[in-house]
């Protein structure tokens, strides 16, 4: 008989929105985040950690915002609360298209389903800050 592992969790982002939706480089945003656990068992503690993409695909290698939250656990099919944070953009950060987003078990401390739906982006197109232009009077 061939052992298997038994059931396992599945956390997901399930909502990333970000306020304003564009941004200057250095600027600062607001994102709000929700992580659902969907498997039928429970997850043990886990982080979440916030990120800036030149995609939409978010994971660990993109560039960390410094916000990381902790949860303790998660009950089958329940989600957190939505959580908010503002972030600064960083100043070297190319204009255009861009994304923000946030990746649950940032760490990999649980063993999931499925590790490969940890990321959620939204949106955030960066613009160049304004040159400064001096005039004497």
């Amino acid at each position: 008989m061939a052992y298997t592992d038994g059931p396992k969790p599945d956390l997901q982002v399930n909502l990333v929105s970000v306020a304003p939706t564009s941004a200057v480089q250095g600027g600062r945003v607001t994102l709000r985040y929700r992580v659902t656990n969907a498997s039928t068992v429970a997850a043990r503690s886990f982080k979440i950690r916030l990120y800036f993409s030149t995609n939409n695909i978010i994971s660990t290698t993109d560039t960390y915002l410094n916000v990381e939250r902790t949860i303790a656990s998660l009950a089958p099919r329940a989600s957190t609360a939505i959580f908010s944070a503002t972030v600064t953009i960083p100043t070297t950060a190319a204009t255009g298209a861009r994304f923000v987003g946030a990746y649950v078990d940032s760490g990999r401390e649980v063993a999931e389903t499925n590790e490969n739906n940890n990321g959620r982006s939204a949106a955030l197109p960066v613009t160049g800050r304004p040159a400064l232009v001096v005039s004497t009077f």
